[in-house]
């Protein structure tokens, strides 16, 4: 539980990262479970009212209690240094408004975290994923809105939901504008087969030409409104329950695909970042890692000498 000074920060270091900072509402949301977490642990741990004053006066020792915890519930370390960023940008912000001239929390750092390399599905699967999953629904219109998402992801690499929030302003005649993670905007080029698969999509659709307020967006559920992440989400382990693929193969498995296969492809890697809408090219260059597993796994398999071996 909050005292109400602190509860009156939060609030208004939230509407700093809404208006000034213009992170997504997701995002958003993210900061705030990651704060009321944080609250949360404190709460209990002191035994009181988490106030700004137990805020401020926090040791290194009660930030380790908080890891240790965080440990014994297995959370991972990724989920853990995220909470941290968190509750460190929260800090800076008191920090900016003159309410801490400084906090420890600053200079913590947790372990050294793996990198983890992203797990595409193989071009093979995204193709057979493209040719059957519109067999999942009994709705024509329904299978081809799924058929036109999962080409879009795929062949453009954009977040689901950047595609989600697509609208038909988005639509170019060869390219779709993004609006991405910092309200940064982004031109996707748009390949004919995926412009025709959206045209086929919204022709079937019995909402396609409704007037309400949600009618801009390209991608609906089967009642005219948005179509949710969720629903997305479903409609993958549905299709990978029935065909037998791996728990990875997700919306955002898509994304890592598209790259993943453009850079065996020889793309330029700065290209692939513009095309992804990342910040910084090192997590572009992920995908490079990722592609030299790929072809290592190959030869492995393929190399004469490596069979010779092998069979000996």
């Amino acid at each position: 539980m909050l005292d109400p000074y602190l509860f009156t920060q939060k609030k208004n270091w939230l509407l700093y990262l809404t208006s000034v900072r213009r992170l997504a509402p997701h995002s958003i949301n993210a900061y705030s479970d990651d704060f009321d977490h944080w609250a949360y642990f404190f709460t209990n741990y002191y035994g009181a009212l988490f106030t700004i004053e137990r805020f401020n006066a926090m040791t290194i020792t009660d930030i380790r209690s908080w890891v240790s915890e965080r440990q014994k519930s297995s959370l991972s370390i990724r989920s853990t240094a995220r909470t941290l960023a968190a509750i460190k940008n929260f800090v800076r912000f008191l920090i900016q408004e003159n309410i801490f001239n400084t906090h420890l929390l600053l200079d913590f750092r947790l372990g050294r975290i793996t990198k983890q390399l992203p797990r595409p599905i193989t071009s093979t699967q995204a193709l057979e994923l493209i040719d059957s999953i519109s067999d999942l629904s009994h709705e024509p219109w329904i299978g081809a809105r799924d058929k036109a998402l999962v080409m879009l992801l795929y062949s453009t690499g954009i977040r689901i939901s950047e595609a989600l929030s697509l609208t038909t302003h988005s639509l170019n005649r060869d390219f779709i504008i993004i609006y991405g993670k910092g309200s940064k905007i982004r031109h996707v080029p748009l390949v004919d087969t995926v412009k025709t698969a959206i045209e086929i999509y919204l022709e079937l659709s019995p909402y396609a030409k409704t007037v309400d307020q949600s009618s801009h967006y390209i991608f609906k559920s089967a009642r005219g409104k948005q179509m949710s992440a969720n629903s997305a989400q479903k409609k993958m382990r549905d299709y990978r329950h029935l065909y037998g693929l791996p728990s990875t193969t997700t919306p955002h498995a898509l994304r890592h695909s598209c790259a993943t296969h453009l850079v065996e492809s020889s793309a330029d890697l700065r290209s692939i970042q513009d095309l992804l809408g990342h910040a910084s090219l090192s997590s572009t260059q992920l995908y490079t890692d990722v592609a030299q597993k790929h072809i290592h796994t190959i030869f492995k398999r393929s190399h004469p000498r490596q069979k010779k071996q092998e069979g000996k």
